[in-house]
């Protein structure tokens, strides 16, 4: 039995020499190829994961490294609520978030920060080299639950009545620090201006970039800020941290700014009208530019003799300028002056201005004429004619030599010469009156039969 036994042993050793050396063979004849495969350098060799032991905050993204073994990695929690993890993961990082715990290790020193000691195992997929076990304490993160209300001084119907702040004012912010629905009460807190044109108020009146504060029993705890004086609108953060622990949450908010108007540039500025005549003043329309200020121009004229149009321009989105045209109407009124305003929706003011005046030349003198035009006369009489305008000098002649035309200044007389004969009915006989340039015409009725 014993000889049975030892060739026993000689076989399995045997067997036992003939794999390795089809191991060794089989490594050789990879050598000699040249290679080509390539290696993982996170798998292979003994199961680590890091870290062994750690801290993380709840609600706070932390991540577990592994390596060696063989993929997949099986992962278990020994409280899930508080530190979920994949069952399964093929990479080699993973990223968690705890929630805050419900419930603390029990014979922590005082004032230590309150954590929940946890167990991650890890297996890999040959579970050859035996599961990892690593402790993640689970800080408790005070500000998770938190909550920030915002109480503002902005004037009521003001256009930043909705915001958080107002350029100028004070604001009050309240925190709510709880923890799973339990208020921490004593609880060190601090306040950061991060971002903005705000500081934070002592109780002096002092004012300062960050403050700490203490929340009372109920958990809350109030902080006010002051918005500088005349900031535009914009958004400002402020950072909540919990002393003990160092966590902190940012808190963004609307600051409502105050509109400084800016003043519109106006192409042309001024439009000057003069008249060519003499007692008359310049008339005429012109446009102008305006550009600069925000979205919406309204133009006002100064002066009832100074009309502008349109009235209103809303440029639209995005779009700076609008155009108008001045109209200057009335040539019997000379502006020194007027002018028209145009305001943006910002406040924002631009004039132009404009200026009509009277003519120097001399008008052409008013045409001849006679008053009246039409004359009725019989044999022997005479009528008058009054002559105005023209150059100042004229003649007239008639196209019946039995009238006889004669003037004195500025009349002149018309004569049918003759005595009536036999009654004949009436006939019709122009007179002419001229001063050289222009014609002016009298219509004369006299009888026919007229003795010379």
């Amino acid at each position: 039995m014993t000889a049975g036994v030892q060739q026993r042993g000689l076989i399995v050793k045997f067997h036992s020499f003939i794999q390795h050396a089809i191991v060794i063979a089989a490594s050789v004849l990879l050598a000699a190829c040249g290679g080509g495969a390539t290696t993982n350098p996170n798998q292979g060799g003994e199961l680590t994961v890091a870290p062994a032991e750690g801290t993380f905050y709840a609600g706070v993204p932390s991540t577990i490294t592994i390596s060696g073994g063989r993929t997949p990695y099986s992962l278990t929690s020994s409280e899930p609520t508080i530190l979920p993890v994949p069952a399964t993961v093929s990479s080699h990082s993973i990223q968690v978030v705890p929630n805050n715990p419900g419930v603390i290790d029990a014979g922590l020193p005082p004032n230590s920060l309150p954590i929940r000691t946890i167990n991650v195992t890890v297996r890999d997929a040959d579970s050859s080299g035996g599961p990892q076990i690593i402790k993640i304490h689970v800080a408790v993160n005070f500000l998770l639950g938190y909550g920030v209300s915002f109480k503002s001084n902005c004037p009521a119907g003001a256009s930043g009545a909705s915001a958080s702040a107002c350029a100028g004012g004070q604001t009050q912010v309240t925190l709510l620090d709880t923890t799973n629905g339990v208020v921490s009460g004593n609880r060190k807190v601090r306040f950061i201006a991060m971002r903005g044109p705000f500081h934070w108020v002592f109780p002096d009146g002092t004012t300062g970039n960050s403050i700490d504060l203490i929340t009372d029993h109920t958990g809350t705890v109030n902080a006010i800020f002051q918005v500088d004086q005349g900031v535009p609108s914009q958004l400002a953060v402020l950072r909540v941290q919990d002393i003990a622990t160092g966590v902190y949450v940012d808190e963004i908010f609307t600051i409502s700014g105050t509109v400084t108007p800016t003043s519109l540039t106006v192409i042309p500025s001024s439009m000057n009208l003069t008249a060519a005549l003499k007692g008359v003043c310049g008339t005429g329309t012109g446009d102008f530019l305006v550009f600069d200020g925000t979205g919406k121009y309204t133009a006002t004229s100064t002066d009832p003799n100074l009309g502008v149009s349109p009235s209103f321009v809303d440029s639209g989105s995005g779009i700076v300028g609008a155009k108008f045209t001045a109209n200057a109407s009335n040539p019997s009124i000379c502006l020194a002056g007027a002018t028209i305003v145009v305001v943006d929706s910002n406040g924002g003011r631009g004039t132009f201005t404009v200026t009509t005046k009277e003519g120097s030349g001399s008008p052409p003198p008013p045409g001849l004429q006679v008053s009246p035009n039409g004359v009725t006369v019989s044999c022997g009489q005479t009528a008058s004619v009054t002559v105005v305008g023209g150059a100042g000098t004229y003649s007239a002649s008639s196209t019946d030599p039995n009238l006889t035309v004669s003037g004195s200044g500025n009349t002149l007389s018309i004569k049918r010469n003759g005595t009536l004969v036999l009654p004949g009915g009436n006939q019709t006989t122009t007179v002419n009156v001229t001063d050289g340039t222009t014609i002016a015409q009298v219509s004369v009725t006299s009888p026919v039969n007229c003795t010379p």
